[in-house]
């Protein structure tokens, strides 16, 4: 009997399975490894994301620029469609020609097969405020025509680049948690809590939601305290970040040195090399963020 991983392994890679049904397995796996950032994103995906804002959505759904389908009215009845770029219209309109695909994915399914266009159209106040630009000479127009009703489109491939970054995010995550053993993902099995299981979640959260993400989203993070002087908890709290042993040691050397050091030039240094790379944190977690983290930890530690 095929595992819960195989399960969606097998389904990503297998239109017959819907990206919705693909995505409630997601769901059961992540509460079985107590993963809630992957459990919130499955559950987002299935429901859609009216109600978050830009800076939360996932990479592959943030706001695109698009065009938009412009049709005309003119003296006895005349009439014309063209296409506007945002690069053709006043700049206070320039929001109105992006589009984030906001949809639940089974709605994103029956959209991306269907026959006709999908488009949102403008407010009725932002049509008559361009037929007023049209009168200061403002905006661009169709000779001897005012602004009847304005579209801007959603192209098909948009709709299905989501569907496909949904799944392929889907069985990217289930590879990399079998390296974690085989009853993961099963009732019973490791949890987040376990570090293999914390790495592949950590870089799902990642490439999701971009560099950064790995803190702001896993609520792991929230668990790590370092205490003021407390060197056993600097140091936890950097081996769970994904510091090697070594250089945990050498972290901890360096955030005791600045206790005498105003310029904590050894504390800076070693941020600088985790910044740059020089210094490998595992997990998924970008350099940069990392870097960012550890110096969150000194600061507790040092009580500044």
């Amino acid at each position: 009997m095929p595992t819960a991983l195989e399960r969606i392994i097998d389904g990503a890679s297998d239109p017959s399975v819907s990206t919705a049904d693909l995505l409630r397995r997601a769901v059961a796996v992540a509460h079985r490894l107590r993963a809630d950032q992957v459990k919130t994103w499955a559950e987002h995906e299935l429901r859609g994301y009216v109600d978050v804002v830009e800076e939360e959505l996932p990479i592959y759904r943030c706001a695109q620029v698009s065009i938009a389908k412009a049709q005309w009215t003119g003296f006895g009845g005349s009439s014309a469609t063209t296409h506007l770029r945002v690069s053709d219209a006043p700049s206070q309109f320039a929001p109105l020609f992006e589009i984030a695909a906001r949809q639940p994915v089974s709605e994103l399914e029956s959209l991306a097969v269907s026959e006709d266009g999908l488009a949102i159209p403008w407010p009725a106040a932002a049509v008559s405020w361009w037929n007023r630009l049209i009168d200061e000479e403002k905006a661009v127009h169709v000779s001897g025509m005012y602004l009847f009703s304005m579209r801007t489109e959603v192209p098909r491939q948009l709709l299905v680049s989501v569907l496909d970054a949904v799944r392929t995010q889907v069985m990217n995550l289930a590879l990399d948690l079998e390296s974690a053993g085989a009853q993961t993902g099963e009732v019973g099995g490791p949890t987040v809590d376990d570090p293999p299981v914390r790495a592949a979640v950590t870089t799902f959260v990642t490439n999701v939601y971009g560099p950064g993400a790995a803190i702001t989203q896993a609520g792991w993070i929230d668990k790590l305290t370092v205490n003021v002087g407390d060197v056993d908890s600097l140091a936890r709290a950097a081996l769970a970040l994904g510091l090697g042993q070594a250089d945990v040691a050498t972290y901890v050397e360096a955030v005791e040195a600045a206790q005498d050091d105003p310029e904590r030039s050894k504390l800076s240094k070693f941020l600088e090399a985790v910044k740059s790379g020089g210094l490998s944190v595992a997990g998924g977690i970008a350099s940069n963020v990392a870097a960012d983290q550890l110096l969150k930890f000194a600061m507790s530690f040092l009580g500044t």
